[in-house]
Parts: structure tokens; sequence; C-alpha cells
């Protein structure tokens, strides 16, 4: 499994879901993914989302930004 990971180039793998990470929730951690969604807010509709394996969000928000941009203009 180490020379799994090594060769992956990722800090993780998961055995249930190839696509998870382990990611810390209220009650500890768990496995599991990110999930980024943009709405609007004059007709509350979902104008972009992202499902990601990135166990923080604080990459997300400008590239979310960008690509609700693109869908309302």
């Amino acid at each position: 499994m180490q020379k799994q990971l090594k060769a992956s180039g990722e800090a993780q793998i998961s055995l249930t879901d190839p696509e998870s990470r382990s990611m810390r929730v209220s009650q500890g951690t768990d496995v599991c993914s990110n999930v980024q969604t943009v709405v609007a807010a004059k007709h509350k509709l979902i104008v972009a989302h992202e499902v990601t394996n990135e166990p923080t969000d604080q990459a997300q928000l400008a590239k979310m930004a960008l690509g609700a941009k693109q869908m309302i203009a």
C-alpha cells in the first residue's frame, strides 16, 4: 500500500472509495467527499457545483465564483 500511495502522489488512500478522503466532521473524522455549491440569491437555484476530495474549502471560493460567473453571464 505504501508503494501505491507513493505512486499516486496523494497524501492518503481510501479503501472504501478511491475518490474520497478522510475529513473532519462534527463527530470526529469520516471518509467522505467535499461538495461545493453556488446558489443564485434571486431565484434560489444552484448555478455551479463541484465535488472534490480536498479536506478543506480554502482553495474553493475563487474557483467556484469564477464558475458561477461563467454560468450566469
